[in-house]
């Protein structure tokens, strides 16, 4: 059995730390995938039956202990916060009530359950049948939809299970050893949001779009934070995994959407941020794709912070001047300020600062002595 799409998306959801939402059929063994893959990848699984469970179950039990009143933590939360990396396995969860859902989002958004804040290294996925299949069975609400990354699943194929029954499901599990990007450096994850943020700046109108339908409201829809979800996926998604980018993007902000974003993605044809940082002169800071030069100056600083030296840190000082001189400094802006904030106490700024000066003084970024040190 081969890795599928669906499956390098989870992956790099789950590693981003982003909720997802598995939308098949009952019985196409979603629950087994998820117990095979993240045992395999060291992960504790938990499984909590969501359609069984109580708004208490997430919110915590009230209990009364010297005159006040508290809030217990189930034990799955427990056993959650105790092991080194877990999934909890939220299976059921679109027939599970509205009340249970609405009490899911605290847990899902600020990580508390109870008294009990669950720790980082605790990620959420959940299953969820269409209601036109499920007994029982609701639309996801608008605010519990849009904080969850969406994947149409598909179990095994007729010859992959007919095998796996034969053989031992075991010898259809593939090997996630290598599936995607494993730990995503600060220079991958700030190249991917301003890969977002150049798209939302050529297509403003994308940022916010609630659907009118309840029903297309409880899957994918774009917001603000469904757009940041995406960010953090694309950093665990190999470059050239056309396939999966599309899948998470349209998971976060909807088919449509998804689909612009991917091709946007596709057709950035970006310069290479480090033979830009070692010689601006092999870029054209008078480009008119700005979205294209907003992303060389992101991932430019992202390489300046990540080295953590003071040649990179003059270098990028470079870039920002040279687009200072193509009379493009508002797109510089936010890059100077990041980088300034940067800098290691004893690194003075170089001259190609000084067209920033006023608006980093004005931040509180530059002292007297720095700013002379750079005239």
């Amino acid at each position: 059995m081969s890795v599928s799409p669906q499956m390098r998306v989870l992956l790099a959801a789950v590693r981003a730390n982003v909720p997802v939402v598995l939308w098949d059929e009952p019985g196409t063994g979603k629950s087994a995938v998820v117990e095979q893959m993240f045992d395999q990848a060291g992960f504790h699984v938990e499984p909590v039956i969501a359609s069984h469970r109580d708004p208490s179950d997430m919110n915590g039990l009230p209990i009364l202990n010297d005159g006040k009143v508290e809030f217990a933590s189930p034990r799955w939360a427990e056993r959650a916060n105790n092991a080194d990396n877990t999934v909890v396995f939220l299976d059921e969860f679109s027939t599970a009530t509205p009340a249970v859902q609405a009490a899911t989002l605290r847990m899902l958004n600020e990580r508390w359950v109870g008294e009990t804040r669950l720790s980082d290294n605790v990620r959420f996925i959940l299953a969820a049948n269409p209601p036109e299949c499920a007994a029982g069975g609701y639309e996801l609400t608008a605010p519990a939809a849009n904080r969850m990354l969406h994947i149409d699943w598909q179990g095994a194929t007729a010859d992959e299970w007919a095998l796996g029954l034969t053989n031992g499901w075991d010898t259809i599990t593939p090997d996630f050893s290598s599936v995607g990007i494993a730990d995503a450096s600060h220079e991958r994850k700030a190249l991917r949001s301003s890969l977002v943020s150049a798209f939302i700046m050529r297509n403003p109108a994308a940022l916010h779009q609630l659907p009118e339908d309840p029903a297309a409201a409880g899957k994918a829809w774009a917001s603000r934070r469904s757009w940041e979800m995406l960010a953090k996926v694309l950093a665990y998604i190999d470059d050239e995994d056309f396939d999966s980018i599309i899948l998470a993007a349209s998971g976060c902000v909807g088919e449509g959407l998804g689909t612009e974003f991917a091709v946007f993605l596709q057709n950035a044809d970006l310069p290479n941020p480090r033979e830009v940082l070692s010689d601006p002169s092999t870029y054209d800071f008078t480009d008119p794709r700005l979205d294209r030069t907003f992303v060389l100056l992101t991932s430019i600083v992202a390489i300046a912070a990540a080295d953590a030296d003071k040649a990179s840190w003059d270098k990028a000082w470079g870039v920002l001047e040279a687009t200072a001189k193509a009379d493009r400094t508002d797109l510089a802006v936010g890059a100077a300020l990041r980088l300034m904030k940067s800098r290691q106490p004893k690194w003075m700024p170089p001259a190609s600062i000084k067209s920033f000066v006023p608006m980093l003084k004005a931040a509180g970024l530059l002292s007297e002595v720095m700013e002379k040190k750079a005239s």
